[in-house]
């Protein structure tokens, strides 16, 4: 089944079976008057589907960068999330958050949330966005992306689930 919805410019569809999901700008909701976007799953979906934008980390190296957004949640079976990746030309993970351990599910009135990583001189590439797994509708509005003060702490949690992933495979470290 085909996307019927309008991706935003600069933004894209991913995840695992983002073809069992309506993604993108939602025609009947706005948020305070502006565009929201939604994910709404079709009948028996995949695992999840995702909009994101892909930057270049190049004006945010040796900085704190905060992604935040509004999230909106309609029936939602497993999960929603913001998440953010910064990696190096490799691409390596060097900073990782999909608020594993505080991710949103059921029906909720818009709330906001935040993911904030470091930006490391190495990085080469900041993906961000939000996703949602399963049965349920979210949105998204009021996205905001900038660099914050070194005292608002991080939520990397790369370091919590590196045992998922394989390292150093080609043994070049």
């Amino acid at each position: 089944m085909e996307n019927t919805l309008r991706i935003p410019k600069g933004w894209s569809i991913t995840g695992d079976a983002p073809d069992d999901y309506d993604v993108g700008v939602d025609p009947t909701l706005t948020y305070e008057n502006h565009p929201c976007v939604t994910i709404k799953a079709k009948p028996n979906p995949g695992e999840f589907a995702a909009l994101a934008q892909h930057i270049k980390a190049d004006a945010y190296h040796g900085k704190r960068l905060r992604f935040s957004a509004a999230l909106r949640l309609r029936d939602v079976e497993n999960r929603t999330a913001l998440f953010m990746r910064v990696s190096d030309a490799n691409d390596k993970m060097l900073a990782f958050d999909n608020m594993r351990n505080r991710f949103i599910t059921g029906t909720t009135d818009w709330a906001h949330y935040a993911i904030v990583l470091d930006v490391a001189e190495e990085a080469e590439d900041i993906i961000f966005g939000f996703m949602m797994s399963l049965d349920g509708q979210a949105w998204m509005a009021d996205v905001q992306l900038e660099v914050v003060e070194e005292s608002v702490p991080t939520t990397d949690i790369l370091g919590e689930i590196a045992a998922y992933f394989p390292t150093n495979l080609d043994f070049e470290e």
